[in-house]
């Protein structure tokens, strides 16, 4: 058995953590824009990290996996910049919060112009899906459709007004 093999067996570091599901995520993003079948990537993954079922890379070999699934990428031309559009579980979810927070369609997508530059749900991106779900979840929770102008400021207490109204005003 080889150093290199006999390392591959040796426990995980005290203290090391398992790969993030967001790790495990953008790495099956990567093997689709790469065309990887579950096979070709278990083998980048070996090379790579010295396992080949995903849910066993630890945080570091999942960066480590991530950063040569990239090179590979730029070395085949892929773009890898095109922002990944909204899942279709957050366009469930942020359906399910338009409809709790009572929105018409015309309020939906001013809602979403003001929130991710665009009116259709489908075409949000993935970042700013997070942003758009936050600002519904904020509006259900405060009770229902966004103001179409902000109240007026409330008042802040201060001192009390002089009852000669006598008082001075710098202005």
């Amino acid at each position: 058995m080889s150093d290199e093999e006999e390392h591959h067996d040796e426990p995980p570091p005290r203290g090391a953590r398992e790969a993030s599901e967001k790790q495990l995520g953008f790495i099956r993003v990567l093997q689709r824009k790469l065309s990887l079948d579950d096979e070709g990537l278990a083998k980048v993954c070996d090379e790579v990290a010295g396992v080949s079922v995903l849910e066993e890379l630890l945080v570091n070999q999942a960066s480590e996996l991530i950063d040569e699934l990239q090179t590979r990428a730029r070395e085949q031309g892929v773009d890898l910049d095109a922002q990944p559009s909204i899942s279709e579980k957050q366009i469930g979810f942020a359906k399910s919060l338009k409809r709790r927070a009572h929105m018409t369609d015309a309020e939906f997508a001013a809602f979403l112009q003001e929130h991710a530059g665009t009116t259709e749900l489908e075409q949000v991106g993935r970042r700013d899906a997070s942003k758009v779900i936050d600002a519904l979840l904020a509006l259900t929770k405060s009770g229902g459709k966004p103001a179409a102008a902000a109240p007026p400021p409330r008042p802040q207490p201060g001192p009390p007004l002089d009852p000669d109204g006598d008082d001075e005003v710098p202005f």
